[in-house]
């Protein structure tokens, strides 16, 4: 791939506060497509030349969809304080 050429970049979590950053910028030059569970709401904005999709990175099927037209992945899902989310 050519350095000024277009990717598809699939982002999981980009609506977490680390996507909200990398999203818009990678938005700039490139095609975004965004996978997030909601889990904790969503911090994006409406942003031209991305596509938000509401999903779980364990659904294989939704997985294998959208990851044979992305070229690059970028991973920023998780669950953001653990401990208190499995009840400790």
């Amino acid at each position: 791939m050519d350095a000024g050429q277009e990717r598809q970049i699939l982002i999981t979590g980009g609506c977490g506060y680390v996507g909200s950053v990398l999203v818009p910028k990678l938005a700039r030059k490139h095609c975004v497509t965004v996978l997030d569970s909601m889990f904790f709401g969503n911090h994006l904005q409406p942003i031209d030349n991305v596509d938000i999709v509401e999903g779980d990175i364990r659904d294989i099927g939704l997985m294998r969809s959208l990851l044979s037209t992305t070229t690059t992945e970028y991973r920023q899902c998780a669950k953001d304080h653990v401990m208190a989310f499995l009840g400790y």
